[in-house]
């Protein structure tokens, strides 16, 4: 069941920034779910019933309707205190109580809400109209924020302004999200971002989710460019850790 999660997920992720647009208007299924095989997946009772994925992104729209009906928990994996503030904009703040959005905050969608929803959206949208349909609505997620959103398509880019605690400590250190992902059971991690420096401490986050078995997914640029890192991995980078499912970007 989880390697068949893991393929929707692919799928999902390379629809990343565009599958939001084309759900049929009439409510249908969009082409993710009829020309890519997650219906056929469907069928054969593989809806992401009793695994749990989590998402390592920006702020979620929680009262986005897709999510409605949807098991998702929220997070902030931050290494000291309980909450953080904005790197440019200290006005921006998030805490281990409230990491999400609405949209009385002024966003109908963000990037961070397009993955979870992917993943496990109803296809309900807003004002009655067509949503994101996700591929596995039975699985549970737990949404890590690790930024704050910018405006632009589909609610923004990959990444936005960092999170920083009273001791200057980042949110998006993803190797907080993914210690804290495999410790609460998480098999599969998806982080559709890529393109970012080193990072020596992500190695040993990493492997300690392939030492549990979680699978990591995450994008990577489009660059065409031929080199041994894809071969052989970059350990210090999310997108070429060895072992890592690494899927290009869509947008």
């Amino acid at each position: 069941m989880v390697s068949a999660l893991t393929s929707c997920l692919l799928c999902a992720g390379l629809c990343a920034g565009l599958c939001a647009r084309t759900a049929a208007a009439d409510g249908t299924a969009d082409w993710r779910i009829e020309d890519m095989g997650v219906r056929d997946a469907w069928n054969a009772g593989l809806t992401g019933k009793g695994v749990k994925v989590a998402v390592i992104d920006d702020q979620v729209v929680r009262d986005y309707p897709a999510l409605a009906d949807a098991d998702v928990t929220y997070r902030l994996a931050l290494s000291h205190g309980d909450s953080c503030h904005g790197e440019y904009d200290k006005g921006r703040t998030m805490s281990k109580r409230d990491m999400t959005l609405d949209t009385a905050d002024g966003f109908n969608m963000t990037h961070g809400t397009d993955m979870v929803a992917l993943i496990v959206g109803n296809g309900k949208g807003y004002d009655g109209g067509a949503g994101i349909q996700g591929i596995a609505p039975d699985a549970s997620v737990i949404a890590y924020a690790d930024s704050f959103p910018t405006t632009g398509p589909i609610g923004g880019f990959f990444t936005g302004e960092g999170c920083m605690d009273a001791d200057g400590n980042n949110a998006g250190q993803v190797e907080s999200g993914v210690t804290d992902a495999v410790d609460s059971g998480a098999r599969i991690i998806n982080m559709s971002f890529g393109g970012g420096g080193e990072n020596w401490y992500y190695p040993q986050a990493a492997l300690h989710a392939l030492r549990h078995g979680v699978i990591l997914v995450s994008g990577r640029n489009n660059s065409t460019d031929a080199g041994l890192y894809d071969l052989v991995g970059k350990p210090a980078y999310t997108q070429y850790f060895p072992g890592t499912v690494t899927v290009n970007s869509l947008a």
